[in-house]
């Protein structure tokens, strides 16, 4: 592939891949399922909403038992590989460290400076928001340097955002992670810019001081874990935007009410939660990325997605279910977690009032 530098044109987006408009009915029903009769293996962790109590909770899929997780009361993360998972405990002042079979692994001392956990860069190293100083603008926090840790060891490396062009005037936060999204490897940096079209989202080549690519401002980049690519959501235009780690974009889909979307393990398939009105049974749609197929996994009218913050689409390991929260109208709008299998075309009922946050994968399997 031609090798771009800052004077020369960016690539531009290939056309919508087709079918342009054609989008897959494939509505399932809740049913009254025993999850016992399935065969999903694995743990779920669980974030508690406010009036349940702060923290977080392990589910077991074989025996539908919960455990609260001890301290849990600031971010928990899990890895990319779904074996560990880590959260910062405020009484031990301490970064903690479990398998997913919930065996600990490490205790780090966090240090003064230390802010939050923005989440796993790859399954070896965690990024932590650094506090700004004193004398730095603190509305501006998201561009303050990270520090880029390993949790199994002493290793650490901060990383200063002195990237080309910025866009300070851009107040968005992407889930923790700031204005700045790093690659599994640290060679590629995706934030708010100008480049040679506008305002827009840069790709930065770190070691060879390029920009890569643009698109349009938009949701989360959301980085696939081998660092191949990531897929945005475009706010101005409503399309998703596959870019790939040397600066090819491929613009997908048009897709209107996007909450939030979540890649699935084999990398093909993006996991897409919906806003809907009562009318309508757009909740989880699936859009093939190589296809451009797009299959909506529409729900009962009574289950909608009316919550402030979107839910994120949990996968399962193997890619053949999703996990997700969603509310139900006909109880007050208190919210349900759902199993959907993608391959039975069946939605079965797990817990109410909880957040799916991850899939972990327990050692044995």
């Amino acid at each position: 592939m031609q090798t771009k530098t800052l004077v020369t044109p960016l690539p531009s987006a290939t056309q919508p891949q087709e079918p342009a408009q054609e989008v897959v009915q494939d509505c399932v029903n809740i049913l009254p399922t025993n999850l016992k009769d399935q065969e999903y293996n694995g743990e779920l962790i669980f974030k508690k909403h406010p009036q349940d109590g702060s923290g977080f909770t392990h589910y077991d899929l074989a025996s539908r038992e919960k455990k609260d997780i001890p301290g849990s009361n600031i971010t928990l993360t899990v890895s990319p590989d779904r074996k560990h998972y880590t959260y910062i405990s405020v009484l031990k002042k301490t970064l903690i460290v479990y398998t997913a079979n919930g065996d600990l692994v490490r205790e780090v001392p966090i240090q003064e400076n230390w802010s939050s956990v923005a989440g796993w860069i790859n399954n070896n190293h965690l990024q932590i928001n650094i506090q700004p100083s004193s004398d730095a603008n603190s509305s501006d926090f998201e561009w303050h340097p990270s520090l880029i840790i390993n949790p199994f060891t002493d290793e650490s490396r901060l990383l200063v955002p002195d990237y080309p062009n910025p866009d300070h005037g851009n107040y968005f936060n992407w889930e923790g992670y700031g204005k700045i999204m790093y690659d599994p490897s640290l060679t590629r940096v995706v934030y708010p810019g100008y480049g040679k079209k506008d305002a827009g989202i840069l790709l930065w080549d770190i070691p060879n001081h390029k920009i890569l690519a643009e698109v349009p401002y938009g949701l989360i980049p959301r980085w696939l874990p081998d660092g191949s690519k990531f897929v945005l959501f475009s706010l101005s235009d409503e399309f998703f935007y596959l870019v790939t780690r040397d600066g090819a974009i491929t613009k997908l889909r048009q897709v209107s009410n996007v909450a939030e979307y979540n890649w699935s393990p084999d990398g093909q398939h993006i996991a897409i939660t919906l806003f809907s009105r009562q009318s309508e049974r757009r909740l989880l749609i699936i859009l093939d990325t190589l296809s451009g197929e797009i299959i909506n996994f529409c729900l009962p009218e009574d289950y909608g997605n009316d919550m402030t913050i979107p839910p994120v689409p949990v996968w399962s390991p193997d890619g053949k279910a999703v996990v997700m929260e969603v509310t139900h109208r006909e109880k007050d709008k208190n919210t349900v977690v759902i199993l959907i299998d993608l391959k039975k075309n069946i939605a079965v009922l797990l817990e109410n009032n909880l957040l799916p946050i991850g899939w972990l994968i327990n050692a044995e399997n």
